[in-house]
């Protein structure tokens, strides 16, 4: 009875080894008759032909007729088609380092299907670009100062000639220009320029203000005062005795030695400031009286008659 019962017990399990090897002799016969690899593609950053970063995404596919790409498939990299990462499971994407240096670089990938077939190589290729680009402000210079609102800024990025339009407001201006290059690295470049649209305003003393004098050479007391670009280095004044025939400019300064016109009577001094932006003012002007008369007294001796006493001019 034991005996009967021992034998059962072999038939059934000869039974259930049989029915599982029917039942994955098919996929056994499949992966033994796959001797095919599989095919496939990468993009680098979905193809970019630029990186700023050297951690790039990997797009990938891969196909296999045969034992497929399912559970258990694997893919691996390289940077050098000759050091490869360890295999990991195949994946339509992947994080990966490209190695440092800016250039060119080329990613490796090899597919393996559940067959065990390995595919040949297939690679994808970037251009690393981590250095913003170079500007260089041409004109205007920093601190210029200018009479009028609109000025053209002059640049170059990585020495390629640009311009940009400006319109300023009175006063201090910051310019700015940017330039993002093909990999998305952003560079900036800013200078300052004053916009001085105002004229000074100025005083003129002839003769610390005096009424009269008997020298047609007199001395200039003059002030000049601006908000804008001032009316230091680069200043200038001019002066007439007529309002309309100028002497040639000169450097400001709060004196100046000046020639009347001839002969007695009222003389009027006229002058005109620039600041150093170049703005000229209006016309101010001082009046002081020449007396070029000579008093000649003659003497004579005691008991006699003065004979003439007259003024000569």
């Amino acid at each position: 009875m034991q005996q009967h019962g021992d034998d059962l017990l072999k038939g059934l399990l000869r039974v259930t080894a049989l029915s599982l090897f029917l039942c994955f002799l098919p996929l056994y016969s499949s992966y033994a008759a796959d001797t095919t690899p599989p095919t496939g593609t990468i993009k680098i950053n979905n193809a970019a032909q630029y990186t700023a970063s050297t951690n790039v995404t990997l797009t990938l596919s891969a196909t296999d007729s045969g034992s497929g790409m399912g559970t258990g498939a694997q893919m691996k990299f390289s940077n050098n088609n000759s050091i490869w990462s360890s295999p990991v499971s195949y994946s339509t994407t992947a994080a990966w380092t490209l190695t440092a240096g800016d250039g060119t670089k080329t990613v490796y990938v090899k597919f393996k299907d559940l067959a065990g077939n390995w595919s040949g190589v297939y690679s994808g290729t970037i251009i690393l670009d981590t250095k913003a680009p170079v500007l260089v402000i041409t004109s205007p210079a920093n601190n210029a100062i200018v009479t009028t609102p609109s000025v053209t800024l002059r640049y170059t990025s990585d020495g390629v000639a640009k311009t940009k339009a400006f319109t300023l407001i009175q006063g201090s201006n910051t310019l700015t220009v940017s330039e993002t290059d093909a990999a998305g690295n952003r560079a900036t470049a800013s200078i300052n320029v004053i916009l001085d649209t105002i004229a000074p305003t100025g005083t003129i003393s002839i003769n610390s203000g005096s009424a009269y004098t008997k020298s047609a050479t007199v001395t200039l007391t003059l002030s000049a005062a601006d908000a804008g670009s001032g009316m230091g280095t680069g200043a200038q004044m001019q002066f007439s005795n007529n309002g309309s025939t100028w002497s040639a400019a000169q450097a400001y300064s709060t004196t100046k030695s000046w020639g009347l016109a001839a002969g007695s009577g009222t003389k009027t001094v006229y002058v005109k400031f620039k600041d150093v932006a170049g703005n000229w003012s209006s016309i101010y002007s001082g009046t002081i009286t020449l007396d070029a008369a000579l008093l000649f007294i003659e003497i004579v001796p005691v008991g006699k008659v003065v004979s003439r006493v007259m003024a000569l001019e």
